[in-house]
């Protein structure tokens, strides 16, 4: 199977995009956008991904994701 090259670069940047998603969980929207962007490139890669950068990806953006909607959830019960 060859592997195509847009695709590994899909894997890195949902592994970069995610990273930054992780630190982006402070500012909701931001990272709401962020996250998401990560986890859809991460899932359009992971078909021909054979490194496991796309997974990160997805992993990085879920748990950002997470965070994200977690501290928006604490800010609005608690006020």
């Amino acid at each position: 199977m060859k592997i195509n090259k847009d695709t590994e670069i899909y894997g890195q940047t949902a592994t970069l995009i995610g990273s930054i998603g992780l630190l982006s969980w402070l500012i909701p929207l931001f990272g709401v956008l962020v996250n998401t962007l990560a986890i859809g490139l991460g899932v359009y890669a992971a078909e021909e991904d054979r490194d496991g950068l796309a997974w990160v990806g997805i992993i990085f953006g879920g748990m950002g994701l997470f965070l994200t909607i977690l501290r928006s959830g604490l800010v609005y019960y608690y006020g």
